[in-house]
C-alpha cells in the first residue's frame, strides 16, 4: 500500500501547494516511512515554491526532512537563507529557531547565520527563564 501512495504521490506532487506538501511529508514522519524518491522530489519541488509557505510551515518541512535522516544540503540552505532574511526575520519565534537548530543538527549541518541570530536572540531575551 505504501508504494502505491508513494507512486501516485510521486505523479501528482508537481502540482502540490505549500499546504499540502506539509501535509504530506508529516503523514511520511507519522508513518515512519521514507519515500527516497517522494523525499528528493519535493526537496527539488520547495524551493520553487518558497512563497507558499510560512516560517512554521518551512520550519515543519525541514524537521520532517531530519526525523527522516533525509540530507538535502541544498534545501535546507535555501530553506535557511528564506528563513533568516531580513525582511523575514521578525516571523521566527523562538518555537522556530528551536526547530531549526533541532534539524540542523540531526542531519549535521551548520548554519552559522542561523547560529548568530540564535546567539543574538539568546542575547536579547533578558527575561529569566521560570520553572512551574
Amino acid at each position: 500500500a505504501w508504494l502505491d501512495f508513494e507512486e501516485k504521490a510521486l505523479q501528482r506532487c508537481g502540482a502540490w501547494r505549500g499546504t499540502e506538501m506539509v501535509q504530506v511529508l508529516h503523514a511520511c514522519a507519522m508513518a515512519q516511512r521514507r519515500p527516497k524518491r517522494l523525499l528528493a522530489k519535493l526537496a527539488k519541488d520547495i524551493p520553487d515554491k518558497l512563497p507558499q509557505f510560512d516560517a512554521s510551515a518551512l520550519c515543519v518541512c525541514l524537521h520532517t526532512f531530519a526525523q527522516l535522516r533525509s540530507r538535502d544540503a541544498s534545501l535546507f540552505s535555501v530553506v535557511t537563507r528564506r528563513l533568516l532574511h531580513p525582511d523575514r526575520k521578525d516571523e521566527l519565534t523562538p518555537s522556530h529557531l528551536s526547530s531549526l537548530l533541532y534539524s540542523h543538527a540531526r542531519v549535521l549541518q551548520y548554519d552559522k547565520g542561523l547560529v548568530r541570530l540564535t546567539q543574538r536572540s539568546l542575547a536579547d531575551d533578558q527575561s529569566p527563564f521560570e520553572l512551574e
